[in-house]
């Protein structure tokens, strides 16, 4: 099982990179109690992380399961989520997105902070929507996001951010002529004030990107009955051309 993200990075993680949750979060309830009016649905959270959508959405009635592969993060999401976990309403499991399964089905899915983009190729894109389409209910809705092509390319910097706890060095390198992007993380966080324990982490990434057709034609494959590519802030309206922008949503319906 790939552990991408390491027990010393996921505290990071969740403090420093996963900012736009909360506004995905509330974004995608919104438009599924749009188009599902009245509905008090189950949800699949692929790549759950740290538990952040998981925990907004059964604080809003929501029933969710929340996969991922990596054991450090869904530990923060179970210490996060504990009292939902124990009422019923969150479970997390760990597995690849790639490979996973739901007992039952879900109303809705997604997968947030462009987490598809680590798989490696097309193909594995696909076999993670095609266990997406399994989990969810005919009718069901499927949103995520993922960096485009132009937002890959755009992904050649980097970033130091010092603060009194933590310092941590970001730097994003294209691999020239492989279409990929190499994201590396190094830092070390305080983690006891009173004896100034510091620990190091490191973590690394890749990042690929795909054409909004293919990712279109990879749902179709895949068995949904239609989808669009949308900004987050119109998630009813397709894109005229979504490969001008950098992160594209795609809203898909089973």
């Amino acid at each position: 099982m790939t552990d991408y993200f390491t027990a010393p990075f996921a505290a990071v993680y969740d403090r420093y990179f996963s900012g736009n949750v909360a506004i995905a979060s509330r974004v995608i309830r919104e438009f599924h109690q749009k188009v599902s009016p009245g509905t008090n649905p189950r949800i699949l959270d692929l790549c759950c992380g740290t538990g952040q959508l998981a925990e907004f959405f059964a604080a809003n009635g929501y029933t969710v399961v929340g996969v991922d592969s990596s054991a450090a993060m869904l530990a923060m999401a179970e210490h996060r989520c504990g009292d939902q976990i124990r009422a019923g309403t969150v479970r997390l499991v760990r597995a690849e997105a790639t490979e996973f399964t739901v007992d039952g089905h879900v109303d809705l899915a997604t997968c947030t902070s462009d987490s598809l983009n680590h798989l490696p190729d097309i193909d594995a894109l696909k076999r993670a929507f095609s266990a997406v389409s399994e989990a969810l209910a005919p009718g069901g809705y499927f949103v995520f996001d993922i960096h485009s092509v132009l937002g890959l390319r755009q992904q050649n910097f980097s970033i130091v951010r010092e603060a009194a706890d933590v310092l941590i060095i970001l730097k994003a390198t294209p691999d020239i002529g492989g279409g990929r992007v190499l994201a590396r993380v190094v830092g070390c966080r305080r983690v006891d004030d009173s004896q100034n324990y510091w620990e190091r982490f490191e973590q690394e990434a890749w990042i690929t990107a795909w054409p909004a057709s293919d990712v279109l034609a990879a749902l179709k494959e895949s068995g949904f009955s239609d989808a669009r590519p949308c900004h987050l802030e119109d998630l009813s309206t397709a894109l005229a051309d979504a490969d001008a922008v950098p992160r594209i949503y795609f809203v898909a319906r089973r």
